[in-house]
């Protein structure tokens, strides 16, 4: 699959999150840690596949490609590394009519469908 394909394909909301991104380059910054390092901490607590390669394009590319690293690699960074993420709550707006005709249902199921893989 190319890389543009994996573009068009889902968006991380994690990978994808310019601050969680900054953090983790500032905090690596401050630490001093190269990839190597970075490689073997991950592999010490049991998580496999993160690569020199993931690792220079998350770091220097602003655009990020599904799987290159994984959400686990980049929650994995920031716990070890001491990085807080959070994620907000939005209400959406939705009319009477909306609820009663079965729009936050078929919210739901697009929902259900998106994240499947993560279980």
């Amino acid at each position: 699959m190319s890389t543009k394909n994996k573009r068009q394909k889902r968006i991380d909301i994690i990978v994808s999150s310019k601050s969680v991104r900054n953090a983790i380059i500032k905090r690596r910054k401050e630490l001093d840690l190269t990839y190597d390092q970075i490689i073997a901490d991950a592999k010490e607590a049991g998580i496999s596949g993160l690569t020199r390669s993931s690792l220079s394009h998350y770091f220097n590319n602003e655009t990020p490609v599904v799987g290159y690293p994984t959400q686990r690699h980049v929650l994995f960074m920031c716990f070890r590394y001491g990085i807080i993420v959070g994620m907000e709550v939005e209400i959406l707006k939705l009319r009477k009519e909306d609820i009663i005709n079965g729009k936050p249902k078929q919210l739901a199921k697009i929902f259900a469908k998106q994240t499947e893989h993560l279980d």
